[in-house]
Formats: structure tokens, C-alpha cells, sequence
């Protein structure tokens, strides 16, 4: 790795790593708010819905009766989770998630509270990796198998942080690039026929 990259993910990824593994890349999903195409509906949608259900909601918890309280209750929460809580909540979720490239695998980490999440392959054994780049260079690289993806292309809704894809990294075409090379040196140097282990 270059000066200057050893950051909160590579120290995550470390106790991951295989006896002879070493750390290429490492990275985190962007923080900060993506918004997708969907969005444009998504967004004012939610806010006018979730305006009305907040009022709604309001003048329901005022009321004597306690059905009328809780459902008042419910109804802002729900509101409020619709219009920015989604948001805050995969927000939270990217800080924890690291991903990382190395001279085998790609490993896509969740660090929670209590547990730890690591999803991994080879880089030998991808049949197909697909990149879906923003003008920006931020981008999502997925690793799945083609029957498994739902077609990417930044339009996912609520994004999976456990599943085997990079979302939202910066730089992606780069990223992209040194898996492409790494896989094909990886294939080079096995005998043909042979699975990795380890």
C-alpha cells in the first residue's frame, strides 16, 4: 500500500487477512448522501407524505383516547423514518462497513457493536465484475454472479452493506482497474484446473 492509506479500514481488514495475504486497497462507501435518479420521486414523495402523516399524527397523539395516542405515535415515527431517517441510518451503516482489495481476495467488512460481518471471494474464481461509475468517480463495483445482482447501476434503494459489492467508493474506476490486474496475474500464476486455497 502507498503512504498515506493506512486508514480505520486497513486496520479493520488486518485481522482478516490469510498467512501470506497482503493489503492492496482499503476503503469505505461514501458517507455522505448519494442521491439516485429514483430520487427525483422518491424524495418529494416521502416529504409530502410524510408531512401529512406527521400532522395527521400529531393531532392523533393529542386526542384522549389511547388508540389514537399510540397510532398519533406511530404515525410520526414512520413519517419521520420516510422523509431522513433511512438516510441517517445507511449513513451510520457506511461508517462501519469496510472494503478492501488484496493480493487474493475481495472482502467487504461490517464492524457492528458487538459482531463482526466479512464476506470474501478469490479474485481467481470471479466469473464477472461490473462497475458503474458517476461523473464524479464515484462509483459501485459489484462482484456477483450475474444471477444474483440486480443490476446496480446506482439505482439501488436500500443498499445491502453485507453483500459482496463495493458501493459508493471513491475513485472506482481505479479500484476497478487494480482487481482487473490483480485477478489476471492471480490466474496466471495457478496451474490451470486448480482452485485458490487459501
Amino acid at each position: 500500500m502507498s503512504a498515506g492509506t493506512y486508514n480505520s479500514s486497513y486496520v479493520e481488514i488486518q485481522p482478516e487477512l490469510l498467512a501470506g495475504e497482503s493489503v492492496l486497497w482499503t476503503g469505505q462507501p461514501q458517507k455522505k448522501a448519494i442521491f439516485q435518479l429514483r430520487d427525483l420521486v422518491v424524495v418529494p414523495l416521502s416529504l409530502i407524505v410524510g408531512g401529512m402523516c406527521s400532522l395527521i399524527g400529531s393531532r392523533l397523539m393529542f386526542n384522549r383516547e389511547s388508540t389514537s395516542f399510540l397510532m398519533g405515535v406511530f404515525l410520526v415515527a414512520a413519517s419521520q423514518h420516510a422523509m431522513w431517517g433511512r438516510y441517517l441510518y445507511t449513513a451510520w451503516r457506511k461508517g462501519r462497513t469496510h472494503y478492501a482489495v488484496t493480493t487474493k481476495r475481495a472482502i467487504v467488512l461490517n464492524a457492528g457493536l458487538l459482531s463482526r460481518e466479512m464476506t470474501d471471494a478469490y479474485l481467481v474464481d470471479l466469473e464477472l465484475i461490473s462497475l458503474s461509475v458517476r461523473a464524479d468517480g464515484i462509483g459501485t463495483i459489484d462482484f456477483r454472479p450475474g444471477d444474483d445482482r440486480q443490476w446496480v447501476n446506482d439505482q439501488h434503494a436500500d443498499i445491502d452493506l453485507s453483500a459482496l459489492i463495493f458501493w459508493d467508493i471513491e475513485d472506482a474506476r481505479s479500484v476497478y482497474r487494480l482487481i482487473q490486474a490483480q485477478r489476471e496475474q492471480r490466474r496466471a500464476d495457478r496451474p490451470t484446473g486448480v482452485r485458490e486455497l487459501e
